[in-house]
């Protein structure tokens, strides 16, 4: 896709409109708006496809800071450049003295001081670039669009190509007065902050903790409930309880005899989602609640909550069990391997990567976006998050496509390069280390490289459930770190500062977190999995997933300011430091 890398504001687009986008067209972006207000001048835009013997035959201004918009210093004899200059005319060359505006496309970074970087990438890419020239030197604009030369995907490399004849390449572009101003007026691409991506992992990046195709259905079947919301009224006295056969719900929320009300839920008739739906008239005593949250309030006994969820069978009306069986039919279909691919590959090659019983794994939604920051030459981590033990079985399948392996997603990332320390300008994204994030009155405690719920004898988890409750905590993990010989990270301000490196160097790692400090507590959100904000002016941005964030309450993180205070809720939930994932919505958006 062709994708542009430099943004108009809406308060800066002047009459005309803003910047308009196809991101569905694989050819050209029409990008269509007036800045007149700003002046004029021309905008020159190319796509270069890079060679794999040559460079492109760019060089940047020396000594130019990152800050700064690069000039283009000289043009060297090289590859499409050089093409692109001997079919084009005056107006259109690029030459010493343009300035690069912005870069972007399959490869190049939205930051234009990263270009030499982007250039001197070893295997075969494609660029977008967009080169500026003074108000002075510009030609009249006529009143026309901008234009786009983009490498088509069956053109052979090295072939720069208009994908869209009807554009008159020889127009102008009104854009803005002079280059010295160009940052000022913030039209220009400002430095974008580190990301540090926090995923949860059962039933956010992946349905199930099983790998199984039965565990994978009954994990979407589950995510499926709770996108369907409905109003849960009390069934009047003369009416029959209902009862759908081995729900175990009228035996556990009626009366002797059936004689009390029953809960009842109806769908409300809005689209599946995760915000709740606004604007409905709720009568007295009726409350508005995800079928999953119905189920998980009025069916105590776990088992039959479990097959309720699943089977829909407490959805009376057919109609809306219909609508929820479909969604998920189409979420399995999403989830399950080609047969083409289940045929051309050998069963011992997808189960190297962790695929058996020809479902995914993890989500496709995942990598995707992984690609996507790579693309445009984010800079970020990744921490995977988990009470549990689901850490190793997604480390199989994220390296597999981190290495090129993965029989499916890795062609997302196949131009780019592998993402394993094995091409200098690209980050090693591998899962190497298992850590486990220790909780107690004294802080947080990072145990590096060790994955442990504590003794055996005595884990930390049959310590919180343990009746009765716990006046104090007793665990002593310190004392068992430290008998373990583990290497720590002590304290908030050592682990911002942990954070803070991992981000540098743009790694994943997982975490193990003290589900028992959590329970304890209660289930709160200031005992939950920890996510301390970095101080300082260049500090990142940090984004947890997770499937248990309601949409009201972080319930399972713990956001701290810099300073260690909790983040209030609203501000977690509104500013999206915490976000809410429904591994079926994400699968099927």
């Amino acid at each position: 896709r062709c994708v542009s890398a430099f943004d108009v504001l809406p308060d800066q687009a002047g009459e005309g409109g803003a910047l308009k986008e196809d991101p569905y067209d694989p050819q050209l972006i029409s990008q269509e708006f007036a800045v007149s207000s700003l002046g004029v001048a021309s905008i020159i835009k190319v796509r270069l496809a890079h060679s794999a013997s040559r460079p492109l035959g760019l060089e940047l201004a020396p000594n130019a800071e990152p800050e700064e918009w690069p000039t283009l210093s000289g043009v060297t004899a090289g590859s499409s450049l050089e093409a692109w200059n001997r079919g084009s005319d005056e107006r259109r060359r690029v030459r010493p003295g343009d300035r690069v505006v912005a870069c972007g496309g399959a490869r190049g970074s939205p930051v234009a001081a990263r270009l030499k970087t982007v250039l001197h990438a070893p295997e075969e890419q494609e660029v977008a670039i967009e080169f500026g020239r003074p108000k002075t030197e510009a030609s009249p604009s006529n009143g026309c669009r901008p234009f786009l030369f983009c490498h088509e995907e069956r053109t052979p490399p090295m072939v720069v190509q208009d994908s869209d004849e009807s554009v008159n390449a020889g127009c102008g572009l009104p854009f803005i007065s002079s280059f010295p101003g160009f940052s000022s007026c913030r039209m220009g691409l400002p430095r974008r902050a580190p990301i540090l991506l926090h995923f949860d992992v059962n039933k956010t990046v992946i349905h199930s903790d099983s790998i199984s195709a039965k565990a994978c259905e009954d994990g979407i079947r589950e995510a499926v409930a709770d996108l369907f919301w409905g109003i849960a009224t009390a069934r009047a006295a003369d009416e029959p309880p209902f009862r759908s056969e081995g729900s175990g719900f009228a035996g556990k929320c009626c009366g002797p005899g059936g004689s009390a009300p029953s809960p009842r839920w109806r769908w409300a008739g809005t689209p599946p989602g995760i915000e709740p739906p606004t604007g409905l008239q709720l009568e007295d005593g009726a409350t508005l609640c995800t079928y999953f949250k119905f189920c998980k309030t009025y069916v105590k006994d776990k088992a039959a909550m479990k097959q309720s969820v699943r089977s829909f069978d407490m959805v009376e009306d057919q109609a809306t069990a219909g609508k929820m069986h479909a969604v998920v039919a189409s979420a399995v279909d999403q989830m399950r391997i080609p047969e083409a691919l289940l045929r051309d590959c050998e069963s011992s090659a997808l189960e190297q990567v962790g695929l058996k019983g020809g479902m995914y794994f993890i989500v496709p939604t995942l990598f995707h976006l992984v690609a996507s920051l790579q693309r445009e030459g984010r800079e970020f981590a990744v921490l995977f998050r988990s009470f549990g033990k689901d850490h190793e079985k997604v480390k199989s399948e994220w390296n597999a496509f981190c290495e090129l392996r993965h029989p499916v997603f890795s062609r997302l990332i196949a131009d780019i390069g592998p993402l394993d320390g094995s091409v200098p300008h690209l980050p090693d994204r591998r899962v190497h280390r298992l850590h486990t994030l220790y909780r107690d009155e004294q802080g947080p405690l990072l145990l590096l490289d060790t994955f442990t719920n504590g003794p055996e004898d005595r884990t930390w988890d049959s310590w919180a459930k343990s009746k009765p409750r716990p006046t104090g905590d007793t665990r002593d993990g310190r004392a068992f770190a430290q008998a373990m010989n583990s290497k720590t990270v002590d304290g908030l301000a050592n682990l911002q500062t942990w954070m803070r490196t991992h981000i540098q160097q743009q790694a994943t790692s997982a975490i193990k977190d003290d589900w028992a400090w959590w329970q304890w507590h209660g289930e709160k959100a200031h005992a939950g999995k920890l996510m301390p904000l970095i101080p300082g002016s260049d500090a990142p941005r940090q984004v947890f997933f997770d499937d248990n964030i309601e949409v009201d309450d972080p319930r399972i993180v713990d956001c701290r300011t810099p300073g260690g205070e909790v983040v209030p809720a609203r501000k977690c939930l509104g500013s999206g430091l915490c976000v809410k994932v429904n591994p079926v919505e994400a699968l099927l958006s």
